[in-house]
């Protein structure tokens, strides 16, 4: 590589952030309620792995256990830098905002790289501060999650619940349209690309969040969807998954991604 080409990247990377910085001060300032703004948002079923392929390009983990992990929409913005830190905080969207200003009662939590692992710790205890305070199951509010690394791309993301067609018991009825309604709003953001998760094991004609992204994308210009937990793949099912894979189903082929996050640790 040549240093004119290395100077051009330098470039090419400061106007990505410049644009990158505008656009996260206008979600700041909540301009997003009346303009739609570019965002990449990672979309699929509950357990759907989308998380997990989250974590993979952000390089860090998120909250995942066996129950509803995602309530509200954890928004990861990514940045190149020498040096490793992150900054979780909460950003109040809903009428809760307008009682308590959009700045929360929640303290920003601050990272290094000697204590990497334990942001997929403060994103939980970040949601769980949104759900208490809102005493919703499902919130329109934001995890901001910030992230500067050596290995990081200048990028944000945002991760929404996963889709849920049916409650068990003790679990509300409106659970599932609360959800739904959630991702309905950036699902009909045209400049919202949808990266939508589908798990190898699942039937492709089963997949909500492809039927979902149809409905507001029918050409699959804004949507990239993507294989996940591939070492799942039922015997014999291994033709299908390989249909996908070369788009032979779909206007646009799946990309492969693994599903192991790793954890950054001094």
């Amino acid at each position: 590589m040549t240093f004119s080409s290395l100077e051009g990247n330098k470039h090419y990377r400061a106007f990505v952030q410049r644009i990158q910085n505008f656009i996260d001060q206008m979600v700041e300032c909540g301009l997003d309620k009346y303009i739609e703004l570019p965002i990449i948002a990672v979309m699929g079923d509950t357990s759907s792995g989308k998380s997990a392929l989250l974590s993979n390009i952000a390089e860090i983990k998120l909250p995942s256990a066996h129950m509803l992990t995602t309530r509200c929409p954890i928004m990861i913005k990514m940045k190149m830098s020498d040096s490793w830190s992150a900054k979780i905080s909460v950003k109040l969207r809903e009428a809760i905002a307008a009682k308590h200003g959009s700045k929360s009662g929640f303290t920003s939590i601050n990272m290094k790289k000697h204590n990497w692992c334990k942001i997929q710790q403060s994103i939980a205890q970040a949601q769980e501060y949104i759900l208490n305070t809102t005493g919703k199951q499902v919130a329109r509010d934001v995890v901001d999650v910030e992230i500067h690394a050596p290995n990081c791309v200048d990028l944000t993301l945002i991760d929404l619940p996963g889709i849920v067609r049916l409650t068990g018991k003790g679990e509300s009825e409106s659970l599932s349209p609360q959800i739904q309604a959630l991702i309905n709003n950036y699902l009909n953001n045209d400049r919202c690309v949808i990266l939508a998760g589908h798990p190898a094991n699942v039937d492709f004609h089963n997949s909500q969040i492809m039927q979902d992204a149809k409905k507001v994308d029918p050409h699959t210009q804004r949507t990239l969807p993507v294989i996940t937990k591939p070492d799942l793949i039922n015997k014999g099912a291994e033709g299908g998954v390989m249909e996908l894979l070369l788009g032979k189903k779909t206007e646009r082929g799946f990309p492969q991604l693994s599903d192991h996050a790793g954890c950054q640790e001094g």
